[in-house]
């Protein structure tokens, strides 16, 4: 029961996880298409809405949560402070209307946050949402 119940925490905790993933990366995607249609007052609004979507969950997987699937993953600090760092950068370039090149550093958050699910076994997809 104690086993059962522990794996089944984990899988839970995973997919909350993968989901918070998602959500981070869905923001980043809906940014990314704004700055490519040129649209700079959506693109500070998307933007906006991704900021704080990334800085909640480098807060919540830094700080307060490691689920075990994840716990012993080495690169996860170090990634979540290079996309911090490369949000950093990005953020004036929207505001100023460089979507051009807040476009080509964007791109470079995405593989980080796919190596985040990669690395620790955990898959998401259009035929499933999640396997461990």
């Amino acid at each position: 029961q104690v086993i059962g119940g522990s794996v089944a925490f984990s899988a839970v905790t995973s997919r909350i996880f993968v989901r918070d993933v998602g959500v981070v990366s869905d923001a980043v995607s809906e940014t990314l298409a704004c700055a490519g249609q040129s649209d700079q007052a959506r693109t500070v609004t998307e933007f906006s809405r991704l900021l704080p979507t990334y800085q909640r969950f480098e807060r919540k997987y830094s700080v307060f949560f490691r689920p075990y699937a994840i716990r012993n993953d080495r690169c996860l600090a170090a990634d979540m402070q290079r996309v911090g760092a490369l949000l950093s950068k990005v953020e004036p370039m929207v505001h100023r209307g460089d979507l051009g090149e807040a476009q080509r550093q964007l791109r470079k958050v995405q593989p980080l946050l796919d190596a985040m699910i990669d690395r620790n076994g955990l898959f998401r997809g259009k035929d499933r949402s999640f396997v461990a």
